[in-house]
């Protein structure tokens, strides 16, 4: 994607146009078309570019309208030009022209309202030189990022909350609650918009900021998901043609590249639903190959995820690029592996290493657009108590027949008794929320375990852990049933955007940009509405996505049982070539993290993974290793 930066100086004897190159300067990886620059007086706009759609030839940012004394930055992608062309009876031809013509176009007439009429992900400011403010916007579910900082001295933005770092009034101090939640894998105070520095902050999916000249700000919210209506078909036909026509303009709109888009392949349904989908748009159509980007077991035949990508990338009109691994032979090695992970380490990044060296490959070979399906098992996700939703309906017969289905083929719960399932389904039905909050109030053995071991006592004390993870949970628990719905669409989309966030960043890192069909608001909001026995049947997850590729994907990936994924092969390949450089951390710069964990632990768990094949000991070694490096890091970009 594209880097976007600004600043409004507050404090006029700093220099605006400095400041706006030094944060373009720590974006150049966004910008391999090259960096602009606009500036005037305490105000400076500068934009990265990679350009990635058909019309982007023609872009030039910033974008300025000097006879209305406008000035725009965008990163991202707009999907409605045509309605918009419709709307705005622009001035400009309606094909070849920029995305970034239309959002200004959109803001000239709309003003702050511009936002609920643009469809895409992106991100993007507008200087008004009238009214002396910034507007600035992110897209509904949050896939373009963009981060700010705010004080009495100045107001800057980026595409990249690293890149503010250093600038006046910004320290180097980490957000506490973001590594609390990594070192319990639990996430800490729902809804917080800060990022990793305590000090830098981001708009939320779906915000917009204005800021004007001295300071005074607002922030509003301008777009939520729509509500869960529960929308009813006729027939399964009828079912899955919407879902062709909703799913087929998500990957349609996400394949408008300046060139042919590659996409990341894993042997998991959501992948493969995108492969089906883009073989359905192109068949018949002459065009190239698709570059497929994977990685694959050193012994395909003793491992299903590699067997599914194989029968994927089999399909034609695809060209496979594939490492082995742990040997890492192929398209990526050993020492990229090695690099990749150490060099701008962190510690959320480092958990994601195999769409790293995805990207990696894909950015060697030329491509600059890759699709994923990363939001899949979000946007498709549904209850693990679903049986209660037929208990509720008096549906008894099929809860007890989805019982025992659920034990054979639910990716989760298969092994369980179907008598449990019912059980337990039965006690979501019908025990009412604030009664099971009381019982876990009671027998808080019942409840998931929380080991705060690794946590530095006197940290968890300061920051109230405990007790605030415990207000958490039974916070959700008071949710009143007519809230249900809300909250439940807030914390997919906070999802949603996290997972889009870490793709934009990693992805970045090599001049590619990242797509996700799944993320697509309009893919999201007809799961949400979807009839229950249309999500799942028979104990098959993701049903109606199953059953409407069936025609167009091999079997052996289509019913596929396990999770099975090559993540903690890839760690261990990691761990084993990173030796020395593990030993000198926890021999050496352990004191780096120690206002955050506790070292004696830290040491032992670290001497524990040495000697055993634990993949929990393994994770948690990876993570302080990147939390230290990650620390180290910024805290130099912080004094430079």
């Amino acid at each position: 994607m594209s880097g976007v930066a600004g600043v409004l100086l507050f404090d006029h004897s700093l220099v605006a146009g400095s400041l706006a190159e030094r944060i373009a300067g720590n974006m150049t990886h966004r910008a391999p078309d090259g960096t602009g620059y606009w500036s005037a007086g305490p105000v400076a706009l500068a934009h990265g570019m990679l350009r990635t759609t058909p019309e982007a030839a023609a872009d030039a940012q910033p974008l300025v309208d000097t006879q209305r004394g406008l000035i725009l930055v965008m990163d991202g992608r707009l999907d409605n030009r045509d309605e918009l062309h419709a709307r705005l009876k622009p001035r400009f031809a309606k094909h070849g022209t920029p995305d970034s013509s239309y959002v200004l176009e959109a803001y000239a007439r709309w003003g702050d309202q511009c936002p609920g009429y643009l469809l895409g992900d992106f991100a993007f400011a507008v200087w008004d030189v009238k009214h002396r403010r910034f507007f600035c916007a992110r897209d509904v579910m949050g896939a373009a990022p963009f981060a700010y900082i705010l004080n009495d001295r100045l107001f800057a933005f980026a595409s990249e909350w690293e890149a503010l770092l250093g600038l006046p009034g910004v320290s180097a101090a980490p957000n506490d609650d973001r590594i609390a939640g990594i070192l319990v894998n639990r996430t800490i105070e729902f809804n917080d918009r800060r990022s990793w520095q305590q000090d830098i902050l981001a708009l939320m999916a779906g915000e917009s900021i204005t800021v004007e000249d001295g300071g005074k700000n607002r922030i509003s919210q301008y777009g939520k998901l729509g509500p869960c209506q529960g929308q009813s078909y006729t027939s399964d036909t009828e079912c899955q043609e919407h879902f062709l026509e909703v799913f087929g303009e998500a990957v349609r709109c996400r394949t408008r590249s300046i060139a042919t888009p590659a996409i990341m392949v894993s042997g998991g349904i959501d992948t493969a639903g995108i492969v089906a989908m883009i073989s359905r748009q192109r068949r018949n159509t002459g065009t190239g190959p698709i570059n497929c980007y994977s990685a694959v077991d050193d012994d395909p035949d003793t491992s299903l995820e590699s067997q599914s990508i194989q029968a994927l990338a089999g399909l034609p009109g695809f060209d496979s690029h594939t490492v082995s691994v742990p040997s890492f032979t192929g398209m990526i090695t050993g020492g990229d592996l090695v690099s990749m992970a150490w060099d701008r380490a962190h510690p959320v990044d480092n958990s994601v290493l195999i769409p790293v060296l995805m990207y990696l490959a894909a950015s060697r070979n030329g491509d600059r657009v890759m699709l994923h399906g990363a939001c899949g098992d979000l946007t498709l996700s549904t209850p693990l108590r679903y049986i209660s939703a037929h208990l509720r309906r008096g549906r008894f017969l099929r809860a007890w027949q989805e019982s025992r289905a659920a034990s054979t083929n639910h990716v989760y719960l298969q092994g369980t008794s179907p008598a449990r399932n019912f059980v337990l389904s039965a006690s979501s039905a019908f025990v009412p929320p604030l009664l099971k909050a009381s019982i876990r109030r009671l027998f808080p053995g019942l409840g998931p375990s929380l080991d705060t071991s690794i946590i530095n006592p006197d940290f968890a004390a300061r920051i109230r852990l405990v007790e605030r993870l415990d207000e958490q949970a039974r916070g959700r628990w008071r949710v009143n049933a007519t809230d249900v719905d809300a909250f439940n669409a807030r914390r997919l989309r906070q999802w949603i955007t996290s997972t889009m966030a870490i793709s934009a960043r990693v992805s970045a890192r090599f001049g590619v940009e990242a797509r996700d069909p799944w993320a697509d608001r309009r893919v999201v909001d007809f799961f949400r509405s979807l009839p229950m026995e249309q999500k799942i049947r028979d104990g098959w997850t993701k049903y109606l996505v199953r059953s409407t590729f069936q025609a167009d994907l091999p079997p052996e990936m289509l019913w596929r049982r396990d999770k099975e994924h090559l993540g903690p092969r890839v760690t261990w390949g990691l761990m084993k070539r990173s030796r020395a450089l593990l030993d000198s951390l926890f021999d050496e710069d352990l004191d780096v993290i120690t206002g955050y964990v506790d070292a004696d632990n830290a040491r032992a768990i670290y001497a524990r993974y040495l000697d055993s094949t634990d993949g929990v000991e393994r994770d948690m070694v990876l993570k302080l290793a990147s939390l230290i490096i990650w620390m180290k890091r910024v805290n130099s970009l912080a004094c430079d």
